[in-house]
């Protein structure tokens, strides 16, 4: 690890960023077949943590986790958000929705 990735490793986006990679890109990562294994990876200019930081961290507080908008595409900046913990539980693949009088509601 270089005396940069240990200033960064304090960085409170790194570990998203770290996770996020790791379950698109190691098929070691017991997350591997829900991400990586269905095809999902991490776009090309998110390989390098700047770029990631750049267009991620100025929206970022504590508490806060990375969502996929659309659950089977890539993580990228159009596609990327930060939410809580309960926006993150109802944009789940398996989510199931209803729509009364124009408002949509998970089941739950």
């Amino acid at each position: 690890m270089t005396s940069q990735q240990k200033y960064m490793s304090k960085n409170p986006w790194m570990n998203h960023f770290f996770h996020a990679r790791h379950r698109c890109e190691r098929m070691t990562s017991p997350a591997w077949s829900l991400y990586g294994g269905r095809g999902i990876k991490v776009c090309k200019e998110w390989e390098n943590f700047q770029n990631f930081l750049k267009d991620m961290g100025k929206d970022y507080k504590d508490n806060l986790f990375i969502d996929r908008i659309d659950n089977n595409g890539n993580y990228e900046l159009g596609n990327c958000r930060w939410v809580t913990k309960k926006q993150q539980a109802n944009n789940r693949r398996t989510s199931r929705f209803l729509v009364y009088q124009g408002v949509k509601k998970t089941v739950a």
